[in-house]
């Protein structure tokens, strides 16, 4: 843990660096293991922002949602300009996301923007380039999420290099009923995030103008905030075994509300190897102490999800025993394990299965659908010791490949649909060729 010693002095010099007043310094966000968090109503809200409640799920004492005109020009950006201080000890590059919602209206590429500036931060090779104000947006109704991208239909990060010191993020409104409940800058190359895991990080500490520091986890501290617990974790003892009614509903199909999501890709790795290959072929076996599965899903664009069963098919061998199924720290694979991109380590464990496996047959296991998130997701497979070798067919694409059964509300397959056209840019009617002028006889 590393911690800084507040002092007024210590404001007082940031401002005159800076240029800004020491009274508008209102306190300075302290990074910690490479995260700065923070809520957004830390601040007052600006002309345009409203402090609210109405949404669920919210963190803390509300999220601030700007009603404000839209402002879609880059050259009217700043309206209700909010300025957050904060400050890393070691130059890094960081990644920007904030924790979001479409407050208002039934459409995901409407009111689901904001402006944001990162002034004393500077462009990283081979990431997008920010300049000034720039438009982060998400594409996901009816819930919060941490998804922040810029450049429409592409999707990039939000990164830039800081060097040690303090620094600036402003914020300022883009789109009338965006909401923003929380904003996180980490260190990418570092810290795992999930949009899971991302919910257990601890709000951080941040020096105040009376000289004080503020501590979230600290009841005491002047920051009225309940510390940010971790999910429990789920454990479920639970194997179904499916009759041929399964292979009614194909995997990408969303049929009466129920979405088969089939994986991106299937291998699995030597988890005590540190320079071994990820394997992948017709089918992969998961053996205790000897190898991991790993199944990769795109969750990008799905809509709140009510249910999650995980659907797979065995080899030619029953099994006996228990596996574990977790959400993986990374989905960069797959590839050779470097130094640069280690295997993938358990995050967080969603729940476990006990077999009896039937062989040659279509099973299926629950996994917590609350802790499914909206991001390029790994669940990586693991089985307890002394339990038997067990062999999953794993081709993708193939009807016999693992997928994940998800459901949800009543208007669950429509959104699905909605989020994928919203990634389709649209198609530009063709230009009619001018007739040239007719000239008189």
């Amino acid at each position: 843990m590393r911690y800084l010693n507040a002092s007024f002095a210590t404001l007082l010099t940031f401002a005159l660096t800076t240029g800004i007043a020491a009274a508008d310094v209102d306190r300075i966000y302290l990074e910690e293991d490479g995260i700065i968090l923070f809520e957004v109503e830390d601040a007052e809200p600006a002309a345009g922002w409203e402090l609210k409640t109405e949404l669920a799920d919210f963190s803390s004492s509300g999220y601030f949602e700007w009603t404000g005109s839209s402002s879609f020009n880059v050259n009217n950006a700043g309206r209700g300009n909010i300025t957050y201080h904060f400050r890393v000890p070691e130059a890094g590059n960081y990644q920007m996301r904030w924790r979001s919602h479409i407050a208002i209206g039934d459409e995901n590429t409407e009111h689901n923007d904001s402006w944001v500036r990162l002034s004393t931060g500077q462009n990283i090779v081979d990431e997008e380039p920010l300049s000034g104000w720039t438009k982060v947006f998400m594409n996901t109704l009816n819930q919060w999420t941490w998804t922040s991208n810029t450049v429409d239909f592409v999707g990039k990060p939000i990164r830039q290099f800081f060097a040690a010191g303090d620094h600036t993020i402003e914020i300022s409104g883009r789109s009338q009923g965006h909401a923003i409940d929380r904003i996180a800058l980490y260190r990418y190359e570092e810290v795992n995030y999930n949009s899971v895991v991302v919910n257990t990080w601890n709000l951080s500490r941040s020096l105040l103008a009376d000289g004080s520091t503020a501590d979230p986890s600290d009841p005491s501290d002047p920051i009225d905030e309940e510390p940010v617990e971790p999910p429990e974790e789920v454990v479920l003892e639970n194997l179904e075994i499916l009759d041929e009614s399964w292979r009614d509903h194909a995997s990408g199909e969303c049929i009466a509300n129920t979405l088969a999501l089939p994986t991106t890709a299937v291998a699995t790795f030597d988890p005590t190897s540190t320079t071994g290959e990820f394997q992948s072929g017709e089918f992969i076996t998961l053996i205790n102490g000897e190898s991991t599965a790993v199944f990769k899903f795109d969750f990008s664009l799905l809509p709140p999800v009510d249910t999650a069963w995980l659907q797979y098919s065995t080899g030619d061998s029953a099994s006996d025993g228990t596996v574990f199924f977790s959400l993986a720290s990374h989905s960069d694979w797959p590839g050779n394990s470097s130094d640069d991109v280690p295997f993938p380590d358990v995050m967080l464990v969603l729940s476990e299965a006990s077999g009896g496996w039937t062989a040659n047959a279509r099973h299926q296991s629950s996994i917590p659908a609350n802790l499914i998130g909206n991001e390029l997701s790994t669940i990586i497979i693991n089985s307890a010791p002394e339990s038997d070798p067990l062999q999953f067919a794993a081709q993708v694409p193939s009807e016999l490949a693992p997928r994940l059964m998800l459901s949800g509300n009543d208007s669950f397959c429509q959104t699905w649909q909605s989020n994928i056209d919203a990634q389709t840019p649209p198609v530009e009617p063709p230009v009619e060729p001018l007739e040239p002028p007719v000239e008189p006889p």
